[in-house]
């Protein structure tokens, strides 16, 4: 007589594998039927658009390629370092002294719910990942401020690393907090998006260019009330632009300003807009006033006159419109007008030295001692006017240097 089977009973390790695998069977079978549906839509589209979405590929990869060759091509014979990085790679290298900073535990903290911060206060300090959640915080922030363009630039412009690179700029962006009117930008109905694009690039500007004092002066050594100290005294900057002469250097706003308001911007959003790339000469003559002992409103006379007619403000002007051939001039441009704000703030200090009661009229008297070499700057500008190549400016700017070398009454050097 045969044997009657028994039935055996599968081993509870192997039914959960055939579970996976019949689950994993019909996620296969559902893909394959998003695909054929993606398919067929994608038949559907214009035929123009299908044959261009070949390309987009093609097209990345070169803006890629571009990007990673311009950065090879800067850092020649240095340690690589790419033109841009993506976000995983930022959060990998903000892991240092920016994690640590009162500013950056702010946003760590904005990513909670006020409700879980009210009821857990102890558990935000204790998080396990609280480095990886400031981290994230960081570059979700910088990345929103300037792209992923934005931190390698200044590491090469600054020869830092990404960690200072990031602090810098976000202290930059907390320095600018009444700048960052993207929120108002983005709600306002009448704005055209191409217009909205431009001023966040203003913005964008303006983060940069201030990073880049805060590197020179500061590296990153700023507190919460450092910050808010500087928001308030760029706010009164901004305040009295209607007041200092006409000639003075934010007054080169005003023309993009009458371009924004003509386009629907609100009367101080155009302004906060066209003021934004200046930031790090208001920034600059708060520091001069902060150094010289004297009220912002007086700075901001001596600053504003000894600008107009040293010749600084013609360099700065042609700064900003002067043709870039490769990454080597645009560095050099950066580098040049941080040298011009430097020189600007020496000139400045040096007027201000005695607390004069009249600053505008010291700065008058400064220039009036030293006028015959102040002709021959105004000389050497005609001469490099039509000349657009940075030699000619930093060759002008040399010559604006030496009002500081020059003792009132001198001759000095025949430079025209």
């Amino acid at each position: 007589m045969r044997p009657v089977p028994t039935t055996r009973r599968i081993p509870p390790f192997y039914q959960e594998r055939g579970d996976t695998a019949r689950q994993l069977r019909d996620h296969l079978l559902l893909a394959s039927q998003h695909r054929g549906e993606v398919e067929q839509d994608l038949a559907h589209l214009h035929p123009v658009l299908r044959q261009a979405l070949p390309g987009l590929g093609v097209e990345l990869g070169r803006l890629q390629q571009g990007l990673r060759g311009n950065a090879a091509h800067v850092q020649a014979g240095a340690p690589q370092r790419l033109a841009f990085l993506d976000a995983r790679d930022l959060h990998a290298q903000l892991a240092g002294e920016c994690i640590e900073h009162p500013c950056t535990q702010a946003l760590y903290r904005a990513y909670f719910p006020e409700r879980f911060l009210d009821r857990f206060p102890e558990a935000v300090s204790q998080h396990a990942l609280r480095r990886e959640i400031a981290a994230m915080s960081v570059t979700n922030r910088l990345i929103d401020l300037g792209g992923v363009t934005l931190i390698p630039s200044l590491m090469r412009e600054l020869d830092v690393e990404a960690d200072e690179a990031g602090l810098i700029a976000l202290l930059a962006s907390e320095a600018l907090g009444g700048f960052d009117y993207r929120d108002e930008l983005l709600a306002n109905p009448n704005l055209e998006r191409e217009e909205i694009y431009r001023a966040f690039i203003d913005l964008d500007t303006a983060v940069r260019s201030v990073a880049r004092l805060l590197a020179r002066r500061s590296r990153g050594h700023l507190g919460p009330a450092d910050l808010a100290r500087w928001r308030d005294s760029l706010a009164q900057v901004r305040a009295m632009r209607g007041e200092l002469p006409k000639d003075n250097p934010f007054a080169r706003g005003e023309e993009r300003g009458a371009e924004l308001r003509a386009k629907g911007f609100p009367e101080e959003l155009a302004a906060d807009a066209a003021s934004a790339p200046l930031a790090d000469l208001g920034l600059s003559l708060i520091g001069v006033a902060e150094r010289s002992g004297v009220s912002i409103r007086d700075a901001a006379f001596a600053y504003a006159h000894v600008g107009e007619h040293s010749g600084l403000n013609w360099v700065y002007v042609r700064l900003d419109r002067m043709p870039v051939a490769d990454a080597w001039d645009r560095i050099g441009l950066i580098q040049l007008r941080s040298s011009l704000i430097d020189l600007h703030d020496a000139l400045a200090e040096e007027i201000l030295a005695d607390h004069p009661r009249d600053p505008e009229a010291a700065a008058a008297r400064f220039l009036a001692e030293r006028s015959v070499h102040v002709e021959r700057i105004r000389r050497l500008q005609q001469r490099a006017a039509g000349v657009d190549r940075p030699s000619s400016l930093s060759v002008v700017a040399r010559a604006i240097e030496r009002l500081r070398e020059e003792a009132p009454g001198r001759s000095g050097i025949d430079l025209a």
